[in-house]
Protein backbone atom coordinates (compact mmCIF):
# COMPACT_ATOMS: atom_id res chain seq x y z
CA UNK A 1 0.00 0.00 0.00
CA UNK A 2 3.06 2.24 1.18
CA UNK A 3 4.83 1.92 -1.99
CA UNK A 4 1.26 1.89 -4.44
CA UNK A 5 0.67 5.34 -2.98
CA UNK A 6 4.37 6.58 -3.53
CA UNK A 7 3.73 5.43 -7.20
CA UNK A 8 1.00 7.75 -7.91
CA UNK A 9 2.86 10.73 -5.58
CA UNK A 10 5.96 10.34 -7.81
CA UNK A 11 4.35 10.43 -10.40
CA UNK A 12 2.15 14.00 -9.52
CA UNK A 13 4.76 15.37 -7.11
CA UNK A 14 7.90 13.86 -8.43
CA UNK A 15 10.72 13.50 -5.46
CA UNK A 16 8.45 14.97 -3.26
CA UNK A 17 6.20 12.51 -3.59
CA UNK A 18 9.01 9.76 -2.73
CA UNK A 19 9.63 11.37 0.60
CA UNK A 20 5.81 11.42 1.56
CA UNK A 21 5.49 7.99 0.50
CA UNK A 22 8.68 7.31 2.53
CA UNK A 23 7.37 8.97 5.32
CA UNK A 24 4.53 7.23 5.19
CA UNK A 25 6.20 3.49 5.22
CA UNK A 26 7.80 4.79 8.05
CA UNK A 27 4.86 5.92 9.76
CA UNK A 28 3.24 2.28 9.06
CA UNK A 29 5.78 0.48 10.00
CA UNK A 30 5.82 1.95 13.42
CA UNK A 31 1.65 2.26 13.81
CA UNK A 32 0.65 -1.15 14.63
CA UNK A 33 3.69 -1.48 17.28
CA UNK A 34 2.73 1.89 18.93
CA UNK A 35 -1.10 1.18 18.64
CA UNK A 36 -0.90 -1.30 21.91
CA UNK A 37 0.46 1.76 24.06
CA UNK A 38 -1.76 3.81 22.58
CA UNK A 39 -4.13 1.51 23.98
CA UNK A 40 -2.46 1.08 27.20
CA UNK A 41 -2.66 5.22 27.56
CA UNK A 42 -6.26 5.63 26.55
CA UNK A 43 -7.24 2.89 29.06
CA UNK A 44 -6.52 5.27 32.03
CA UNK A 45 -8.80 7.71 30.68
CA UNK A 46 -12.01 5.65 30.76
CA UNK A 47 -14.69 6.60 33.17
CA UNK A 48 -12.58 9.08 34.76
CA UNK A 49 -14.86 12.07 33.64
CA UNK A 50 -18.17 12.90 34.74
CA UNK A 51 -18.60 16.63 33.54
CA UNK A 52 -17.15 18.84 36.70
CA UNK A 53 -14.68 21.24 36.49
CA UNK A 54 -12.56 18.78 39.21
CA UNK A 55 -13.37 15.75 36.66
CA UNK A 56 -11.70 18.11 33.67
CA UNK A 57 -8.78 19.15 35.81
CA UNK A 58 -8.65 15.32 37.08
CA UNK A 59 -8.68 14.12 33.61
CA UNK A 60 -5.66 15.94 32.39
CA UNK A 61 -3.88 14.90 35.65
CA UNK A 62 -4.50 11.15 34.54
CA UNK A 63 -3.60 12.16 31.06
CA UNK A 64 -0.12 13.69 32.08
CA UNK A 65 0.67 10.50 34.47
CA UNK A 66 -0.03 7.50 32.31
CA UNK A 67 1.57 9.84 29.16
CA UNK A 68 4.79 9.95 31.87
CA UNK A 69 4.40 6.42 32.40
CA UNK A 70 4.52 4.77 29.30
CA UNK A 71 7.13 7.65 27.45
CA UNK A 72 9.44 6.88 30.13
CA UNK A 73 9.55 2.83 29.46
CA UNK A 74 10.05 3.28 25.91
CA UNK A 75 12.40 5.75 26.34
CA UNK A 76 14.07 3.91 28.48
CA UNK A 77 14.32 0.36 26.57
CA UNK A 78 13.89 2.18 23.34
CA UNK A 79 13.55 -1.56 21.48
CA UNK A 80 10.06 -1.64 20.96
CA UNK A 81 9.56 -5.38 21.23
CA UNK A 82 11.70 -5.65 24.40
CA UNK A 83 9.33 -2.84 25.84
CA UNK A 84 6.23 -5.09 24.71
CA UNK A 85 7.88 -7.98 26.20
CA UNK A 86 7.93 -6.57 29.62
CA UNK A 87 4.35 -5.24 29.39
CA UNK A 88 2.80 -8.35 28.49
CA UNK A 89 1.26 -9.17 31.65
CA UNK A 90 0.31 -5.85 31.95
CA UNK A 91 -1.23 -6.60 28.81
CA UNK A 92 -2.65 -9.87 30.23
CA UNK A 93 -5.02 -7.69 32.56
CA UNK A 94 -6.13 -5.00 30.37
CA UNK A 95 -8.97 -7.10 29.46
CA UNK A 96 -10.07 -7.00 32.85
CA UNK A 97 -9.31 -3.22 33.46
CA UNK A 98 -11.46 -2.11 30.89
CA UNK A 99 -14.41 -4.89 32.43
CA UNK A 100 -14.20 -3.50 35.45
CA UNK A 101 -14.30 0.22 34.08
CA UNK A 102 -17.52 -0.27 31.58
CA UNK A 103 -19.77 -2.25 33.51
CA UNK A 104 -18.72 -1.16 36.84
CA UNK A 105 -17.67 2.53 36.16
CA UNK A 106 -14.38 1.73 38.32
CA UNK A 107 -10.67 0.65 37.60
CA UNK A 108 -9.06 -1.86 39.76
CA UNK A 109 -8.84 -1.01 43.01
CA UNK A 110 -8.63 -1.59 46.78
CA UNK A 111 -11.80 -3.05 46.44
CA UNK A 112 -11.20 -5.06 43.49
CA UNK A 113 -8.16 -6.41 45.29
CA UNK A 114 -10.17 -7.48 48.32
CA UNK A 115 -12.84 -9.34 45.89
CA UNK A 116 -10.43 -11.16 44.24
CA UNK A 117 -8.36 -12.23 47.23
CA UNK A 118 -11.57 -13.06 49.26
CA UNK A 119 -13.19 -14.65 46.67
CA UNK A 120 -14.45 -18.57 47.37
CA UNK A 121 -14.09 -20.90 44.48
CA UNK A 122 -18.07 -21.11 43.98
CA UNK A 123 -18.48 -17.33 43.30
CA UNK A 124 -15.44 -17.27 41.01
CA UNK A 125 -17.23 -20.12 38.72
CA UNK A 126 -20.09 -18.19 39.12
CA UNK A 127 -18.77 -15.25 37.94
CA UNK A 128 -17.48 -16.75 34.82
CA UNK A 129 -20.44 -18.60 34.10
CA UNK A 130 -22.15 -15.00 34.00
CA UNK A 131 -19.01 -12.89 32.28
CA UNK A 132 -16.70 -15.86 31.24
CA UNK A 133 -17.56 -16.08 27.97
CA UNK A 134 -17.29 -12.23 27.23
CA UNK A 135 -14.49 -11.70 28.56
CA UNK A 136 -12.46 -15.17 27.20
CA UNK A 137 -13.80 -14.18 23.77
CA UNK A 138 -12.08 -9.94 24.50
CA UNK A 139 -8.89 -11.64 26.61
CA UNK A 140 -8.09 -14.14 23.84
CA UNK A 141 -8.78 -11.58 20.84
CA UNK A 142 -6.23 -8.90 22.31
CA UNK A 143 -3.63 -11.48 23.31
CA UNK A 144 -3.38 -12.39 19.67
CA UNK A 145 -3.17 -9.30 18.83
CA UNK A 146 -0.66 -8.53 21.28
CA UNK A 147 1.44 -10.87 20.13
CA UNK A 148 0.92 -10.74 16.06
CA UNK A 149 2.48 -7.07 16.98
CA UNK A 150 4.90 -8.17 19.65
CA UNK A 151 6.29 -10.77 16.62
CA UNK A 152 6.14 -7.67 13.84
CA UNK A 153 8.09 -4.92 15.76
CA UNK A 154 11.03 -7.83 16.61
CA UNK A 155 11.20 -8.68 13.04
CA UNK A 156 11.17 -5.17 12.21
CA UNK A 157 13.86 -4.38 14.65
CA UNK A 158 12.14 -1.32 15.81
CA UNK A 159 13.88 1.06 17.97
CA UNK A 160 13.75 4.09 19.09
CA UNK A 161 16.98 6.14 18.30
CA UNK A 162 15.69 9.34 18.08
CA UNK A 163 17.68 11.92 20.55
CA UNK A 164 13.60 12.61 21.52
CA UNK A 165 13.71 9.45 23.57
CA UNK A 166 16.94 11.04 25.61
CA UNK A 167 15.39 14.24 26.01
CA UNK A 168 12.04 12.47 27.44
CA UNK A 169 13.73 9.86 29.69
CA UNK A 170 15.43 13.32 31.21
CA UNK A 171 12.39 15.53 31.55
CA UNK A 172 9.43 13.59 32.41
CA UNK A 173 11.67 11.46 35.30
CA UNK A 174 12.13 15.26 36.66
CA UNK A 175 8.88 16.48 36.46
CA UNK A 176 7.13 13.74 38.30
CA UNK A 177 10.35 13.65 41.00
CA UNK A 178 9.28 17.34 41.42
CA UNK A 179 5.54 16.40 41.74
CA UNK A 180 6.20 13.27 44.09
CA UNK A 181 8.47 15.41 46.55
CA UNK A 182 6.20 18.12 46.48
CA UNK A 183 2.79 15.46 47.82
CA UNK A 184 5.56 13.66 49.68
CA UNK A 185 6.07 9.92 51.21
CA UNK A 186 3.01 8.11 52.15
CA UNK A 187 3.75 8.22 55.96
CA UNK A 188 1.87 5.39 57.00
CA UNK A 189 3.77 3.14 55.25
CA UNK A 190 5.93 1.08 57.78
CA UNK A 191 4.25 2.96 60.72
CA UNK A 192 3.55 0.72 63.49
CA UNK A 193 1.59 3.05 65.50
CA UNK A 194 -0.90 3.25 62.11
CA UNK A 195 -3.48 0.29 63.60
CA UNK A 196 -6.45 2.34 63.56
CA UNK A 197 -5.39 4.53 60.46
CA UNK A 198 -7.73 2.19 58.66
CA UNK A 199 -10.80 3.38 60.72
CA UNK A 200 -10.57 6.73 59.51
CA UNK A 201 -9.70 5.99 55.50
CA UNK A 202 -6.76 7.73 56.27
CA UNK A 203 -4.56 5.00 54.08
CA UNK A 204 -6.52 5.76 51.31
CA UNK A 205 -4.84 9.14 50.87
CA UNK A 206 -1.36 10.66 50.36
CA UNK A 207 0.95 10.39 47.37
CA UNK A 208 -0.97 7.18 45.96
CA UNK A 209 -4.44 9.12 44.98
CA UNK A 210 -3.07 10.61 42.17
CA UNK A 211 -2.71 7.25 40.59
CA UNK A 212 -5.85 5.04 41.44
CA UNK A 213 -6.82 5.85 37.83
CA UNK A 214 -3.72 5.19 36.05
CA UNK A 215 -3.06 1.79 34.21
CA UNK A 216 -1.19 0.02 35.23
CA UNK A 217 0.21 1.74 38.10
CA UNK A 218 -3.25 1.46 40.14
CA UNK A 219 -2.97 -2.12 40.10
CA UNK A 220 -0.09 -2.07 42.14
CA UNK A 221 -1.26 0.82 44.21
CA UNK A 222 -4.13 -1.00 44.99
CA UNK A 223 -2.38 -4.76 46.08
CA UNK A 224 -0.04 -2.04 48.20
CA UNK A 225 -3.35 -0.58 50.19
CA UNK A 226 -4.61 -3.76 50.44
CA UNK A 227 -1.83 -5.27 52.39
CA UNK A 228 -1.48 -2.58 54.31
CA UNK A 229 -5.00 -1.86 55.05
CA UNK A 230 -5.43 -5.84 56.07
CA UNK A 231 -2.20 -5.77 58.35
CA UNK A 232 -3.90 -2.72 59.92
CA UNK A 233 -7.10 -4.87 60.25
CA UNK A 234 -5.37 -8.03 61.19
CA UNK A 235 -4.42 -5.92 64.30
CA UNK A 236 -7.78 -3.90 65.47
CA UNK A 237 -9.09 -7.68 65.20
CA UNK A 238 -6.90 -9.00 67.27
CA UNK A 239 -7.21 -6.43 70.00
CA UNK A 240 -11.06 -7.74 69.89
CA UNK A 241 -10.78 -11.22 69.52
CA UNK A 242 -9.10 -11.15 72.93
CA UNK A 243 -12.02 -10.11 74.30
CA UNK A 244 -15.64 -11.74 74.83
CA UNK A 245 -19.15 -11.03 75.67
CA UNK A 246 -19.76 -14.02 77.24
CA UNK A 247 -22.90 -14.83 75.03
CA UNK A 248 -25.07 -17.40 76.23
CA UNK A 249 -28.39 -19.09 74.41
CA UNK A 250 -31.35 -19.05 76.96
CA UNK A 251 -34.01 -20.94 75.62
CA UNK A 252 -33.11 -22.92 72.83
CA UNK A 253 -36.65 -24.34 72.12
CA UNK A 254 -37.51 -20.11 71.41
CA UNK A 255 -34.27 -19.15 69.61
CA UNK A 256 -34.83 -18.80 65.57
CA UNK A 257 -33.32 -21.09 63.13
CA UNK A 258 -32.72 -18.17 60.85
CA UNK A 259 -32.21 -14.32 61.24
CA UNK A 260 -30.90 -12.01 58.73
CA UNK A 261 -30.07 -8.41 59.36
CA UNK A 262 -30.45 -5.69 56.35
CA UNK A 263 -28.07 -2.67 56.80
CA UNK A 264 -30.23 -0.05 54.20
CA UNK A 265 -27.99 2.77 52.97
CA UNK A 266 -29.23 6.61 52.79
CA UNK A 267 -33.10 5.57 52.96
CA UNK A 268 -34.61 8.16 54.44
CA UNK A 269 -37.96 7.01 56.19
CA UNK A 270 -40.10 9.49 54.71
CA UNK A 271 -39.97 8.50 51.12
CA UNK A 272 -41.26 5.07 52.27
CA UNK A 273 -44.64 4.24 51.06
CA UNK A 274 -45.68 1.72 53.63
CA UNK A 275 -44.76 4.84 56.45
CA UNK A 276 -47.07 7.43 54.50
CA UNK A 277 -45.55 8.94 51.77
CA UNK A 278 -47.87 9.31 48.62
CA UNK A 279 -45.70 7.44 46.03
CA UNK A 280 -46.51 3.77 46.04
CA UNK A 281 -42.09 3.19 47.01
CA UNK A 282 -42.77 -0.13 49.08
CA UNK A 283 -45.68 -2.10 47.19
CA UNK A 284 -44.42 -5.17 48.69
CA UNK A 285 -43.85 -4.54 52.10
CA UNK A 286 -47.80 -2.40 52.14
CA UNK A 287 -49.11 -6.17 51.83
CA UNK A 288 -46.63 -8.36 53.86
CA UNK A 289 -48.31 -10.24 56.20
CA UNK A 290 -46.29 -10.47 59.83
CA UNK A 291 -44.60 -7.43 59.60
CA UNK A 292 -44.12 -4.34 61.56
CA UNK A 293 -42.76 -1.01 60.46
CA UNK A 294 -41.03 1.58 63.28
CA UNK A 295 -42.67 5.36 62.17
CA UNK A 296 -39.93 7.48 64.76
CA UNK A 297 -36.66 6.44 64.24
CA UNK A 298 -33.43 8.12 63.74
CA UNK A 299 -30.30 7.11 63.05
CA UNK A 300 -27.00 8.08 65.16
CA UNK A 301 -25.16 9.92 62.53
CA UNK A 302 -24.82 11.02 59.11
CA UNK A 303 -22.09 8.90 58.02
CA UNK A 304 -22.50 5.57 57.68
CA UNK A 305 -18.69 4.87 59.48
CA UNK A 306 -19.79 6.57 62.51
CA UNK A 307 -23.90 5.42 62.40
CA UNK A 308 -23.59 1.52 62.13
CA UNK A 309 -20.97 0.73 64.59
CA UNK A 310 -23.01 1.76 67.27
CA UNK A 311 -25.93 -0.30 66.45
CA UNK A 312 -23.58 -3.53 65.79
CA UNK A 313 -22.18 -2.86 69.21
CA UNK A 314 -22.46 -1.69 72.49
CA UNK A 315 -19.54 0.30 72.71
CA UNK A 316 -18.66 0.74 69.89
CA UNK A 317 -15.00 1.17 67.91
CA UNK A 318 -15.93 4.42 65.97
CA UNK A 319 -18.67 6.70 68.12
CA UNK A 320 -20.92 8.80 66.53
CA UNK A 321 -19.05 11.61 66.80
CA UNK A 322 -16.15 10.14 65.02
CA UNK A 323 -14.00 9.50 68.12
CA UNK A 324 -12.01 6.04 67.62
CA UNK A 325 -12.70 4.34 71.01
CA UNK A 326 -9.41 2.79 72.31
CA UNK A 327 -11.61 0.67 74.59
CA UNK A 328 -14.38 -1.15 72.16
CA UNK A 329 -16.05 -4.42 72.20
CA UNK A 330 -17.19 -6.88 70.05
CA UNK A 331 -19.94 -6.54 68.51
CA UNK A 332 -23.82 -8.35 68.66
CA UNK A 333 -21.94 -10.86 65.83
CA UNK A 334 -19.27 -12.34 68.20
CA UNK A 335 -22.27 -12.78 70.87
CA UNK A 336 -24.55 -14.59 68.48
CA UNK A 337 -21.61 -16.79 68.01
CA UNK A 338 -20.31 -17.73 71.49
CA UNK A 339 -23.93 -18.39 72.06
CA UNK A 340 -23.84 -21.00 69.08
CA UNK A 341 -25.25 -19.44 65.91
CA UNK A 342 -23.11 -19.56 62.82
CA UNK A 343 -22.27 -15.53 61.66
CA UNK A 344 -22.47 -14.59 57.98
CA UNK A 345 -21.58 -10.96 56.54
CA UNK A 346 -22.25 -10.39 52.82
CA UNK A 347 -21.66 -6.67 51.80
CA UNK A 348 -22.08 -4.78 48.33
CA UNK A 349 -20.32 -1.97 50.24
CA UNK A 350 -16.32 -1.42 50.57
CA UNK A 351 -14.02 -3.63 52.66
CA UNK A 352 -11.98 -0.58 53.35
CA UNK A 353 -11.87 3.17 52.68
CA UNK A 354 -12.98 6.55 54.37
CA UNK A 355 -16.49 5.20 54.83
CA UNK A 356 -15.86 1.39 55.18
CA UNK A 357 -12.95 0.42 57.81
CA UNK A 358 -14.78 1.08 61.02
CA UNK A 359 -17.79 -1.14 59.38
CA UNK A 360 -15.06 -3.92 58.31
CA UNK A 361 -13.82 -4.51 61.15
CA UNK A 362 -17.17 -6.21 62.65
CA UNK A 363 -17.84 -7.83 59.16
CA UNK A 364 -14.81 -9.47 59.92
CA UNK A 365 -16.05 -11.06 62.86
CA UNK A 366 -18.42 -13.40 60.97
CA UNK A 367 -17.14 -16.74 60.33
CA UNK A 368 -17.98 -15.95 56.82
CA UNK A 369 -17.38 -13.12 55.55
CA UNK A 370 -17.91 -11.97 51.63
CA UNK A 371 -17.04 -8.54 49.91
CA UNK A 372 -19.46 -8.73 46.60
CA UNK A 373 -18.94 -5.19 45.00
CA UNK A 374 -15.67 -4.85 43.37
CA UNK A 375 -16.44 -0.97 43.41
CA UNK A 376 -17.51 1.20 45.81
CA UNK A 377 -20.31 3.53 46.41
CA UNK A 378 -18.60 6.49 44.54
CA UNK A 379 -18.97 3.95 41.28
CA UNK A 380 -21.69 1.81 39.40
CA UNK A 381 -20.28 -1.10 41.46
CA UNK A 382 -22.83 -4.26 41.28
CA UNK A 383 -26.64 -4.35 42.17
CA UNK A 384 -27.68 -5.59 45.54
CA UNK A 385 -29.19 -8.76 44.36
CA UNK A 386 -25.56 -9.64 44.15
CA UNK A 387 -26.06 -10.93 47.29
CA UNK A 388 -29.18 -12.97 46.74
CA UNK A 389 -27.44 -15.83 46.05
CA UNK A 390 -25.11 -16.15 48.69
CA UNK A 391 -27.81 -15.94 51.07
CA UNK A 392 -29.75 -18.86 48.92
CA UNK A 393 -26.76 -21.03 49.06
CA UNK A 394 -26.07 -20.53 53.14
CA UNK A 395 -29.86 -21.25 54.11
CA UNK A 396 -29.29 -24.84 52.77
CA UNK A 397 -26.85 -25.42 55.61
CA UNK A 398 -28.24 -26.42 58.81
CA UNK A 399 -27.98 -25.10 61.96
CA UNK A 400 -28.83 -21.41 63.40
CA UNK A 401 -27.37 -18.46 61.40
CA UNK A 402 -27.28 -15.53 61.96
CA UNK A 403 -26.86 -12.96 58.60
CA UNK A 404 -25.66 -9.78 57.38
CA UNK A 405 -26.56 -8.55 54.26
CA UNK A 406 -25.02 -4.53 53.64
CA UNK A 407 -26.36 -2.77 50.90
CA UNK A 408 -25.89 -0.36 48.56
CA UNK A 409 -29.40 0.78 49.07
CA UNK A 410 -30.13 4.94 48.22
CA UNK A 411 -26.69 5.71 47.78
CA UNK A 412 -26.19 8.63 45.56
CA UNK A 413 -25.60 8.52 42.62
CA UNK A 414 -29.56 7.24 43.49
CA UNK A 415 -30.07 6.04 39.16
CA UNK A 416 -26.66 3.77 39.74
CA UNK A 417 -28.91 1.63 42.67
CA UNK A 418 -31.83 0.03 40.43
CA UNK A 419 -31.74 -1.81 37.25
CA UNK A 420 -33.61 -0.67 34.12
CA UNK A 421 -36.56 -2.64 34.75
CA UNK A 422 -37.66 -0.61 37.93
CA UNK A 423 -37.14 2.82 35.89
CA UNK A 424 -40.51 3.27 37.25
CA UNK A 425 -41.36 7.12 38.28
CA UNK A 426 -40.21 9.32 35.46
CA UNK A 427 -38.15 10.92 34.03
CA UNK A 428 -35.21 9.98 36.43
CA UNK A 429 -31.75 10.02 34.94
CA UNK A 430 -31.49 7.02 33.29
CA UNK A 431 -34.00 8.88 30.83
CA UNK A 432 -32.08 12.10 29.95
CA UNK A 433 -29.23 10.66 28.02
CA UNK A 434 -27.03 13.08 29.55
CA UNK A 435 -28.50 16.31 28.54
CA UNK A 436 -28.10 18.89 30.80
CA UNK A 437 -31.68 19.68 32.76
CA UNK A 438 -32.51 22.97 34.30
CA UNK A 439 -32.74 23.39 38.12
CA UNK A 440 -36.71 22.20 38.33
CA UNK A 441 -35.76 19.68 35.86
CA UNK A 442 -33.12 18.30 37.42
CA UNK A 443 -34.97 18.24 41.24
CA UNK A 444 -37.43 15.84 39.87
CA UNK A 445 -34.96 13.43 38.19
CA UNK A 446 -33.57 12.88 41.71
CA UNK A 447 -36.52 12.59 43.28
CA UNK A 448 -37.58 9.70 41.13
CA UNK A 449 -34.54 8.25 40.87
CA UNK A 450 -34.46 7.59 44.48
CA UNK A 451 -38.06 6.83 44.94
CA UNK A 452 -37.32 4.01 42.30
CA UNK A 453 -34.38 3.41 44.39
CA UNK A 454 -36.53 2.37 47.16
CA UNK A 455 -38.60 0.33 44.87
CA UNK A 456 -35.92 -1.52 44.34
CA UNK A 457 -35.02 -2.08 48.10
CA UNK A 458 -38.51 -3.23 48.61
CA UNK A 459 -37.78 -5.57 46.49
CA UNK A 460 -34.97 -6.44 47.37
CA UNK A 461 -36.49 -7.12 51.16
CA UNK A 462 -39.02 -9.44 49.13
CA UNK A 463 -36.50 -11.84 47.71
CA UNK A 464 -34.82 -12.40 51.25
CA UNK A 465 -38.40 -13.05 52.88
CA UNK A 466 -39.11 -15.26 50.12
CA UNK A 467 -35.54 -17.14 50.58
CA UNK A 468 -36.48 -17.31 54.01
CA UNK A 469 -39.83 -18.08 53.91
CA UNK A 470 -38.95 -21.57 51.96
CA UNK A 471 -36.70 -22.60 54.37
CA UNK A 472 -40.02 -23.53 56.42
CA UNK A 473 -38.15 -22.31 59.98
CA UNK A 474 -38.63 -19.99 62.46
CA UNK A 475 -37.04 -17.18 61.05
CA UNK A 476 -36.74 -13.24 61.78
CA UNK A 477 -36.11 -10.66 59.48
CA UNK A 478 -34.75 -6.92 60.51
CA UNK A 479 -33.98 -4.30 58.46
CA UNK A 480 -32.89 -0.55 59.37
CA UNK A 481 -30.94 2.60 57.15
CA UNK A 482 -27.75 3.83 58.70
CA UNK A 483 -29.12 7.13 58.08
CA UNK A 484 -31.34 9.04 55.46
CA UNK A 485 -31.07 11.90 53.25
CA UNK A 486 -32.70 15.22 52.05
CA UNK A 487 -33.91 15.86 48.70
CA UNK A 488 -34.84 18.82 47.63
CA UNK A 489 -38.05 20.71 48.86
CA UNK A 490 -39.89 23.95 48.76
CA UNK A 491 -39.76 24.09 52.61
CA UNK A 492 -35.79 23.97 53.04
CA UNK A 493 -32.99 25.84 50.83
CA UNK A 494 -32.09 22.05 49.70
CA UNK A 495 -31.04 22.63 45.76
CA UNK A 496 -29.32 19.24 45.88
CA UNK A 497 -29.56 16.24 47.87
CA UNK A 498 -27.98 16.75 51.35
CA UNK A 499 -27.70 15.37 54.92
CA UNK A 500 -28.34 17.94 57.46
CA UNK A 501 -32.26 18.19 58.21
CA UNK A 502 -34.44 15.84 59.76
CA UNK A 503 -35.30 13.73 56.55
CA UNK A 504 -31.65 12.98 57.10
CA UNK A 505 -31.94 10.80 60.14
CA UNK A 506 -35.36 9.66 60.04
CA UNK A 507 -34.76 6.40 59.22
CA UNK A 508 -37.19 2.77 58.38
CA UNK A 509 -36.63 -0.36 60.89
CA UNK A 510 -38.33 -3.56 59.43
CA UNK A 511 -39.58 -6.79 61.56
CA UNK A 512 -40.71 -9.82 59.69
CA UNK A 513 -41.27 -13.23 61.38
CA UNK A 514 -41.97 -16.46 59.71
CA UNK A 515 -45.05 -18.38 60.57
CA UNK A 516 -43.17 -20.84 62.24
CA UNK A 517 -41.74 -18.18 64.48
CA UNK A 518 -45.37 -17.17 65.11
CA UNK A 519 -46.08 -19.74 66.51
CA UNK A 520 -43.64 -19.92 69.03
CA UNK A 521 -43.25 -16.31 69.98
CA UNK A 522 -45.88 -14.09 68.22
CA UNK A 523 -45.97 -12.57 71.72
CA UNK A 524 -42.29 -11.02 70.58
CA UNK A 525 -44.30 -9.44 67.78
CA UNK A 526 -46.94 -8.13 69.52
CA UNK A 527 -44.42 -6.11 71.63
CA UNK A 528 -42.97 -4.77 68.44
CA UNK A 529 -46.58 -3.87 66.88
CA UNK A 530 -47.36 -1.97 70.23
CA UNK A 531 -44.24 0.36 70.25
CA UNK A 532 -44.29 0.95 66.43
CA UNK A 533 -45.01 4.47 66.70
CA UNK A 534 -42.41 4.99 69.83
CA UNK A 535 -39.84 7.44 69.77
CA UNK A 536 -36.27 5.25 69.40
CA UNK A 537 -32.98 5.53 67.59
CA UNK A 538 -31.08 2.26 65.92
CA UNK A 539 -29.03 1.63 69.07
CA UNK A 540 -32.17 -0.48 70.12
CA UNK A 541 -31.32 -2.80 67.62
CA UNK A 542 -28.35 -4.33 69.48
CA UNK A 543 -30.33 -5.27 72.48
CA UNK A 544 -33.50 -5.94 70.30
CA UNK A 545 -31.71 -8.65 68.40
CA UNK A 546 -29.87 -10.38 71.09
CA UNK A 547 -33.73 -10.82 72.86
CA UNK A 548 -34.96 -12.10 69.65
CA UNK A 549 -32.13 -14.10 69.30
CA UNK A 550 -31.94 -15.85 72.81
CA UNK A 551 -28.87 -14.58 73.46
CA UNK A 552 -27.62 -13.07 76.74
CA UNK A 553 -24.34 -10.80 77.61
CA UNK A 554 -22.24 -10.36 80.78
CA UNK A 555 -22.42 -6.49 81.48
CA UNK A 556 -25.21 -4.00 81.36
CA UNK A 557 -27.27 -3.67 78.30
CA UNK A 558 -28.17 -1.26 75.79
CA UNK A 559 -31.15 0.29 77.88
CA UNK A 560 -33.17 1.00 74.01
CA UNK A 561 -34.83 -1.64 73.11
CA UNK A 562 -37.68 -2.09 70.30
CA UNK A 563 -39.43 -4.90 72.59
CA UNK A 564 -40.07 -2.24 75.25
CA UNK A 565 -40.61 1.34 75.82
CA UNK A 566 -39.26 3.78 78.66
CA UNK A 567 -39.33 7.51 78.23
CA UNK A 568 -36.74 7.91 81.17
CA UNK A 569 -34.63 4.95 79.28
CA UNK A 570 -34.83 6.36 75.63
CA UNK A 571 -35.25 10.20 75.67
CA UNK A 572 -33.40 12.50 74.99
CA UNK A 573 -32.50 11.03 71.45
CA UNK A 574 -28.76 12.25 71.17
CA UNK A 575 -27.24 12.36 67.72
CA UNK A 576 -24.30 13.13 65.82
CA UNK A 577 -23.99 16.58 63.43
CA UNK A 578 -20.08 16.35 62.57
CA UNK A 579 -18.50 16.39 66.24
CA UNK A 580 -21.11 17.40 68.14
CA UNK A 581 -23.76 15.42 69.79
CA UNK A 582 -27.47 17.14 69.89
CA UNK A 583 -30.73 16.50 71.25
CA UNK A 584 -32.99 15.44 67.82
CA UNK A 585 -36.02 16.34 68.81
CA UNK A 586 -35.10 19.71 70.23
CA UNK A 587 -33.11 20.47 67.37
CA UNK A 588 -35.60 19.67 65.00
CA UNK A 589 -38.87 21.73 66.73
CA UNK A 590 -35.70 24.87 66.38
CA UNK A 591 -35.14 24.43 62.92
CA UNK A 592 -36.23 20.85 60.76
CA UNK A 593 -34.13 21.59 57.52
CA UNK A 594 -30.83 22.03 59.98
CA UNK A 595 -30.31 19.96 63.06
CA UNK A 596 -27.46 21.51 64.90
CA UNK A 597 -26.77 23.15 67.98
CA UNK A 598 -29.29 25.44 69.49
Amino acid sequence: MPALAGFFLADFYGKNGLVICIMIARLFKWMLPLSIFGVFFVVSTLNTLNGSPAQYAHLGEVVFFSATVWLTLLAAVRSIWLAQLICLPVALMLPVEIWLRNEMGTPFSVQSMALVWETSWGEAVNFLSTYGATLGVFWLGWLLFYMVSLVYAYRCRLFWSHRSAAWCLLILPSVFFVFYAGIGYPSWIGDENSANASLDGALLNGWSQQWTDVFPVNIVVAVQHYAAEQKNMEKIQASLSKKSLHGKLLKTDDAPDIIVLIIGESSTATRWGVLGYHEKTTPYLDGLDNRVVFSDVVGLSLATRTAVPGVLSRNPMMRPDGVVNMNAEPSLLKAFAEAGYQTHWFSNQAPFGVSDGSIAVYAREAANVRFMNPSSYTSKGSLDEVLLEPLKALLETPGRHLVVLHTLGSHFDYSMRYPDSFNHFKPSGKDNNGLILDKEEYKLNLSNDYNNSVLYTDYIISQVVDKVKRKNKKSVIAYFSDHGVDLPKKECSYHESARMGEAAYRVPVLFWFSDQMMKSSSSLLEKLKGNKDKPYTTKAMFSTLLDIGQVDISGERVKENFLSYSDAEILPRMVATGSKLVDFDRARKNNSCIISSY
